[in-house]
């Protein structure tokens, strides 16, 4: 769990005010070891508020946006670990909504 926050900017758009509340952004991560080489997670993202202000004036597009994703680990050797993921945003509230793959080697120390 987390909350983003956000700078003003004085040069937006003809040099209007732009200003954002924070955003509340939560994970859950679910994940079961199938061997010792494998594991699977389900995945959930959550993001809440966020709304914008130009010059002081509320523009009502406060985030409600819900996502599920899964992901695949996979060892290979003892040092070596490599990772498949997929998310979707399932339901978005206001701004831009994610479906995304993904892929991460990570070498271990």
């Amino acid at each position: 769990m987390g909350r983003e926050f956000y700078t003003e900017n004085d040069k937006y758009r003809n040099n209007k005010k732009l200003e954002q509340d924070s955003a509340l952004q939560v994970e859950v991560h679910l994940s079961y070891d199938i061997t010792k080489q494998w594991a699977v997670a389900l995945d959930y993202y959550y993001t809440n508020d966020g709304e914008t202000k130009v010059d002081g004036v509320r523009q009502n597009n406060s985030m409600s946006n819900h996502g599920l994703g899964l992901t695949l680990f996979l060892m290979v050797g003892s040092n070596n670990q490599l990772l498949f993921s997929y998310r979707d945003d399932f339901s978005v509230k206001s701004g831009t909504g994610e479906n995304t793959c993904g892929v991460r080697w990570a070498y271990f120390l």
